[in-house]
Formats: structure tokens, sequence, C-alpha cells
């Protein structure tokens, strides 16, 4: 039996590179197999396995514990394949990428595609250039897909665990609801949930009911929509569009069909994304701008003015950030600036938002956060940034800063931040690297 590669034997506290980044390829041809790899390299994060037979792969049952997120493999090779061997692959539901060579753009003729292996999810030709362009843009395609959560509305069928197993392949997260008010909970609490797939119906619902439904709530921008139908004609397609859906599909349909479609879907998705947080994040540190803070805060308050929710906010300062600028220039500046960032991210509540606001300052504003809750909160941040090790020029440099917090009651979220600014200048005026409360109790607990 040949031996294990040793990249397969390296333990996940050694590897240089994330589980979910590692390939393996099986080629018998050591140029292509060199071209592709050139490829593969610009690639960051990212481990190829080389195998030259796939019955080197076969034999090596272990490679099933490594962690591979993709196969490329010869399509003559996968033509060896038995059926038995097929279906073991298949429960397995690692992606697969053919790798074709010659005059054979694909291999329809040497497998039966997609049908019959649905884990084959493309076949590449890697002569040309373009060929291996488009095998780099399907390995990060795999990669990227398992940043989107897809819930699917769909009744318990053979079709549903089909579609979940082949979304699973593509390495989608998943998420099955059961009733439309399961959907919407899940939409609200959830909102790394851009994706919806709708079935014909679910309980007693319509799949263009639920669509409506879903659409009455969330636009474009929030929730993308593909429909899918058992029966029909295209008038059902014209109905599911008319009432919000982005795109349709009619059973029977080929599984690379769902997939390029979706795909299209996703893309854009992306896109609105990317949009979005070019106009609500900062450049430099990835929190939330100023925009975003008044935009969001502005409807938080107006929730509490309604006695809906408290609110506190929260304004930090970075002390003497213009020295660290004089002293070590700009980019260690920026360097404080993206650590102290890290750490304020990390601390608060997926509820509370946390943004730079200018320069070395930024406001952070909270839901529900009781008084004991909020001191131990920030004083924990004081001292997690007051432990931060700095080292600019070979000389390590202690980093603090100062803190305004209150939750007292306001006439405008503008009047709650200049309080909460004024208590930060106070902190700073009693000798920085401190905090000011002034609170009142509001609720017993942070809430989660």
């Amino acid at each position: 039996m040949p031996s294990m590669p040793e990249d397969f034997a390296i333990e996940k506290s050694q590897a240089k590179v994330a589980p979910e980044h590692r390939v393996v390829m099986v080629h018998h041809s050591n140029s292509a197999k060199a071209n592709i790899l050139r490829e593969l390299k610009v690639i960051e994060d990212f481990k190829t396995v080389e195998l030259s037979d796939l019955d080197e792969l076969i034999a090596n049952e272990a490679w099933l514990s490594a962690p591979t997120f993709c196969l490329l493999i010869e399509d003559s090779q996968l033509n060896r394949l038995s059926s038995e061997q097929k279906k073991q692959w298949i429960q397995r539901g690692l992606p697969i990428v053919g790798l074709s060579h010659g005059d054979k753009f694909g291999h329809h003729e040497l497998v039966s595609y997609p049908n019959d292996f649905p884990n084959l999810i493309d076949c590449i030709n890697c002569d040309s250039s373009l060929g291996l362009f488009k095998l780099l843009e399907c390995i990060n395609r795999i990669r990227e897909n398992a940043q989107h959560q897809i819930m699917v509305l769909y009744p318990e069928t053979v079709e549903r665990e089909y579609l979940i197993r082949m979304l699973k392949i593509y390495r989608f997260n998943v998420a099955t609801v059961s009733s439309i008010a399961e959907a919407l909970s899940l939409l609200e609490e959830r909102k790394d949930f851009r994706i919806a797939i709708v079935g014909p119906h679910l309980g007693t619902m319509s799949g263009v009911e639920l669509i409506r439904c879903l659409r009455s709530i969330h636009d474009h921008d929030r929730l993308a929509i593909l429909g899918l139908s058992e029966q029909g004609t295209w008038s059902t397609a014209q109905s599911y569009l008319k009432s919000g859906a982005n795109d349709f599909l009619l059973f029977p349909f080929s599984d690379e069909e769902f997939y390029f479609r979706l795909l299209n879907i996703v893309r854009t998705a992306e896109i609105i994304d990317r949009l979005t947080s070019a106009a609500t994040r900062d450049h430099l540190t990835g929190l939330h701008n100023r925009r975003f803070l008044f935009d969001l805060g502005s409807k938080l308050f107006a929730s509490t003015q309604r006695g809906q929710i408290a609110m506190t906010v929260g304004m930090v300062d970075i002390d003497h950030f213009k020295a660290i600028n004089d002293t070590f220039g700009h980019e260690a500046g920026n360097e404080v600036l993206r650590r102290v960032a890290d750490i304020l991210g990390k601390r608060f509540r997926k509820t509370d938002v946390v943004a730079r606001i200018g320069g070395e300052e930024f406001a952070i504003l909270m839901v529900n956060m009781s008084d004991e809750g909020m001191r131990d909160c920030f004083e924990g941040l004081r001292q997690r940034i007051e432990s931060e090790f700095f080292c600019f020029k070979g000389l390590p440099v202690q980093v603090t800063a100062s803190f305004g917090v209150t939750n007292q009651p306001a006439s405008s979220l503008q009047e709650l931040l200049e309080h909460a600014d004024k208590l930060l200048y106070l902190a700073k005026g009693k000798g920085r690297n401190r905090i000011e409360f002034n609170t009142v109790p509001a609720f017993s607990s942070m809430g989660d």
C-alpha cells in the first residue's frame, strides 16, 4: 500500500494553513500539475496535496480525516470509479472538480454528469490559460461559498433532502425551517441569512404566498430568493417572479443549472454587501463608520423614546495618539487604530454598534445593558487595551484609552453622544486611562 502523503500527517496545530483551504489534486501528468500549482499559488492560505494516481487516493482511506475541502481529479481517472465507490464518495460530500485536457472540454462521455455523480460540480480543461483561470475561480468560489447562509423553505420531501445535500456539497451553510413564522424569526435574529430557497408550498401556504410574505418585510437588498416548483408551466415561473423571487426553476432541472443559477444570486448578494460595506464601514479598521452609527442609532433612539429599549452610549479616545504618530510615524498610528478597533469589535455583543467616528475616537451604542454589566464591560475593556503589547522601532509602547459612558435620559441621540463626550474629556482631565460614568439603573442583567 502506498505511504500516506506527508501533508496528511501534519497535525492541525502545526498546519500553517486553515484546514478548509487544503485541496487534493490527482493527475498523472507532472507538467499539468506544475501548471495548475503555479496558478493556485496566488490564493492565500492555501495548500495543495499532489497525487499521481487515483489508486493512491483510494488506498489511503485516512485522507477522509484530513482537512480537505475540495478534490481536483483528472477526468479519465474519475471514470475508473465503480458505482459503489461513487456512492461512498457522494455520502462523504466532498466537492470534486474534474480536470480534462486535450480536445475534451468536459467529460460528459466519460462520466454521466451530473446526476450520476452530484459531487462533481464542474469539469475544466486546464490546457489553456483561460482554463487555468476558470479553475482558480472555481476553487475560490467553493471556498467563498462557506461564508453564505442559505435558508430553505421546503416541505419534508425527497427533493428537499436532495437540495440540502447539493448545497452542502457546494459548501454553503444550510438551515431548514418548517413554517413562515420560523423563517421570519430566523431572518430577524440572523442578519447573515441573505438567501432563501422557497419550494412549492410549506404548511398551508403556497410557494407564491411564501415569497409574497417574505418580500413584504425584506426587500431585494436584504434577501435574495430562488423559487422552486415541482409542477407547473412557465406561467408558474411568472407568478413566482412577480411575487418577488429573484429567479425560478421548475423540476426536473440539472444540478449544473441549479448551481449556476444559485451562484448568480450569490454573486449579486456579494456585490450588494461590498457596496453596503463601502458605505457603512471605516476602511482602516473595518468597524462601522459615523454615517452608520447615526443611521441605526437614530432608529434605536426612537425605540428608547417609546419605552421599548434602554440605550447606553460609550465614547472611547486613545490617549496620547498624536505623540505616537509624531514619534513613530503614521503607519504605527494606523496599527494602533486597527488593533484597538479589533479589541473593541470583539468585546461587545452583536446587538451593539461599535463605530470609529473620527481620528482616534470611537463610539459604542449598547441596548438593555445593566449598570453592573456596563461597568464590568468597560473596565475589562480598559484593562484589555492597557495590556496590549505594541513595539515600534524596537521600542515597547504602552497604549491606553479614556472613556465616557452614560445612559442618562436625553432628547436626541446627538445629545446623548455629547453627554458621553463630556464625560470622556473629564476622564482625560483626571489623568487619562480611566472611565467616567454617569448612569441610572435600568436593567438588572445585560441581556443576550
